[in-house]
């Protein structure tokens, strides 16, 4: 045990010290290439055995599957066509994985199944032939060779998926289980046959199980405060979900076999142990659940089991204070593999050889990047208002001493959170001196159910009061100078910032919307139209005027400081009529305001060459008013 944290230790100092020797006197357009590039992998994947590591990566400027033969180091993987990208894949067998390739991101053009030995592509789902819609992997079903669960839809994809077992050899398929309603998610057992069946009306959860001969039926062992999750190795005990009495979501196992819980259930106080960027962790072996991957402050991971706790210790030891995610273990080798990050310190795989007590760096997410002095992310929190609620987000401080010219930076969805760790964004706003404050605004997943809220109407209006009051908290402690002071936001996070800009307009210098929602009446529409599932559950609370009294676009009479709004031209999710609406009224009230289209954008920047622009963009304007 001493040699391993000797030889830790010292990997440390040849290693992770790279990132001391950072210069100030980096070129604008350097930063943007080191932070903005296409980064050498999005995610990664660790084969059953541990003999290869797929990575969804940029090849030739496109999205592929590029697969590392861990043994022999040769590098082999997927391409595609000019305009398509892989948008997702999963391991199903030791020499198997399926991808899926969409063209622009926005058109499904097929599912594949890539054979590693034989380095062969065949599309296995063609839903302009077969009208079939691939809706993602049931299980991987990794301990069979001949077969695995996933889901599919006949027709539109709104539709319900039905459950479906293939074999990746022959490419045959075969139903497992109609879907009873509108279930939108199966838990399987070892042989693809349907256990339990999730689903949602009217806003209420329900779990059917799967009784042989019987087929579903409605089960009283799980309500809306208790629901399954995944099934643990050995098919005997059920992962659950449950809320507690303060509306926090938490777990416990369910032995299958004598129908009871032999442990208390767990939570964490103040916290989601599930959700809010929280996610269980697969062994990459079988393919089941093994532990949780939970935020608080910061993250950790959570094992069902002893040994892997142990395992993770002596990497803990070497990487205190890091995010660190399991991606598998090699049994022959007696390697394992993380994905280790943190706030400091891009995302890096990692071998951790459990024999010799030696790590090797396998890749970089950000290899250019190397060197760069960056800013630590502190956990902040703050009252909304005198008797308000807590308010949790994270603080990024430039060199020197304040108050420093400062970015209030605003995640979308709204029901996502932003998280503690490596964030490009926010370093490269940092390494151009500026403060940067995150905010976990009411509405954000992750800190129960009464901060998460449940309705659009109430997250559209106090979110806005709680990034207001985070932005004046600043201002108080002195961080931020009250006279450069800006924010910025995507997606849901555009309408937070131009609508903080109408409520607190002497509040900002400069105002920052990208691919956002200005008009929630219009979204409504064009939601309701598409048929999106989730419009009746987000949408609950629908009004027409309350909408309107909420929108930036009926506000910008109230706006003083100059505005940016930059959108994508084909962005699907928000249409760029939102972005075009918003302009024509700053305009008609004469307001300043500047924009940026993006040719074939979509909802985010996936193109570097898109995101540089963009970037360079926003700090353009940023200095300008700043």
């Amino acid at each position: 045990m001493r040699r391993f944290y000797e030889v830790v230790c010292l990997f440390l100092l040849v290693s992770v010290g790279l990132n001391l020797f950072g210069s100030s006197d980096t070129d604008q357009e350097d930063l943007i290439d080191a932070l903005f590039s296409n980064p050498q992998f999005l995610y990664a994947q660790l084969s059953p055995n541990g003999q290869y590591l797929a990575s969804l990566s940029h090849y030739r400027g496109k999205r592929s599957v590029l697969v590392l033969d861990l043994n022999t180091k040769e590098i082999n993987g997927v391409t595609v066509s000019r305009g398509d990208d892989v948008s997702s894949f999963q391991w199903i067998d030791e020499d198997h994985f399926i991808y899926h390739v969409a063209k622009w991101e926005i058109y499904t053009k097929g599912i594949y199944i890539y054979s590693v030995s034989k380095r062969r592509a065949q599309k296995i789902l063609d839903p302009y032939e077969s009208g079939l819609l691939y809706r993602g992997v049931v299980d991987p079903m990794v301990h069979h060779k001949d077969k695995f669960a996933l889901k599919i839809t006949k027709g539109h994809y709104t539709k319900p998926p039905d459950l479906y077992v293939m074999n990746p050899i022959s490419l045959s398929l075969r139903k497992m289980a109609d879907n009873p309603g509108e279930v939108s998610r199966y838990i399987v057992d070892e042989d693809g046959n349907p256990l339990f069946a999730l689903g949602w009306v009217d806003r209420k959860p329900f779990v059917l199980q799967s009784n042989e001969g019987e087929g579903w039926q409605l089960t009283d062992s799980f309500n809306e405060e208790f629901k399954p999750v995944d099934m643990l190795p050995g098919n005997r005990y059920l992962l659950t979900e449950l809320t507690n009495g303060e509306g926090f979501r938490g777990v416990n196992l369910l032995d299958l076999k004598t129908g009871e819980f032999p442990n208390a259930p767990r939570f964490m106080p103040g916290y989601d142990l599930l959700g809010g960027s929280s996610s269980p962790i697969i062994d990459n072996m079988n393919g089941y659940v093994i532990g949780l991957h939970y935020h608080r402050e910061k993250p950790g991971n959570f094992w069902f089991d002893q040994k892997p706790r142990e395992i993770e210790s002596l990497i803990a030891y070497a990487f205190p204070d890091h995010n660190l995610q399991f991606l598998g273990y090699n049994p022959q080798s007696q390697c394992v593999y993380y994905t280790i990050s943190s706030d400091t310190l891009p995302p890096a795989i990692f071998q951790v050889d459990l024999q010799a007590g030696k790590f090797a760096r396998v890749y970089n997410q950000f290899p250019e990047a190397t060197g760069l002095d960056f800013r630590p992310m502190q956990p902040v929190s703050f009252r909304s208002g005198q008797d308000g609620p807590l308010i949790h987000g994270y603080l990024t401080l430039p060199e020197g001493p304040g108050p420093h010219p400062t970015v209030m930076l605003i995640h979308g969805g709204p029901h996502v959170r932003d998280t503690w760790g490596f964030n490009p964004e926010v370093q490269f706003f940092a390494l151009n001196g500026y403060a940067v404050m995150q905010v976990n605004y009411r509405g954000s997943a992750g800190y129960g159910s009464d901060h998460a809220l449940s309705s659009l109407g109430e997250v559209a209006a106090l979110s806005v009061e709680d990034v207001i009051q985070g932005a004046k908290w600043m201002i108080e402690e002195g961080v931020a100078d009250p006279e450069r002071l800006a924010i910025m936001g995507g997606s849901f996070g555009g309408f937070i910032s131009l609508a903080a800009a109408a409520r607190e307009p002497s509040l900002w210098s400069a105002v920052i919307g990208y691919a956002g929602v200005y008009d929630l009446n219009a979204l409504y529409k064009q939601d309701s139209r598409r048929d999106f599932n989730w419009v009746d559950d987000f949408f609950v609370d629908y009004d027409e005027d309350l909408y309107s009294s909420l929108s930036p676009v009926h506000l910008a009479a109230g706006m003083e400081a100059p505005v940016l709004i930059i959108h994508g031209k084909n962005d699907q999710r928000v249409r760029v009529s939102q972005a075009k609406s918003m302009i024509r009224a700053l305009k008609k009230e004469d307001k300043q305001v500047d924009s940026l289209f993006i040719g074939w954008g979509v909802h985010g920047l996936p193109e570097e060459k898109y995101r540089k622009k963009f970037f360079l963009k926003i700090i353009s304007f940023l200095d300008e008013h700043m």
